[in-house]
């Protein structure tokens, strides 16, 4: 993951376009971390007991990278499996 911010929320954003990703701000204006906001329907309880996350946090865009993919992965396996309600993304 490259080191400059604005190219890496870009390529995350692009990668991954079910989420929002965003650097939080703190009270001095300081963006000293990272985070992704899964777009589409709210979780279930059930989606978050089988592991899935509304929102990541990170100190690193390669350590998001690394959760947005795991994400995605559990995502794919829980609806092959039939454990998703209903899809989390308008197809």
């Amino acid at each position: 993951m490259t080191l400059d911010p604005a190219q890496a929320l870009r390529e995350l954003s692009e990668r991954f376009p079910g989420w929002k990703i965003w650097r939080p701000r703190m009270f001095d204006g300081q963006a000293p971390g990272w985070a992704a906001t899964r777009l589409g329907r709210p979780l279930t309880a059930r989606d978050n007991k089988n592991g899935l996350e509304e929102t990541l946090f990170s100190n690193t865009p390669g350590d998001l990278e690394q959760q947005l993919a795991q994400q995605t992965a559990l995502e794919r396996r829980l609806d092959e499996d039939g454990l998703l309600d209903k899809p989390l993304r308008a197809t």
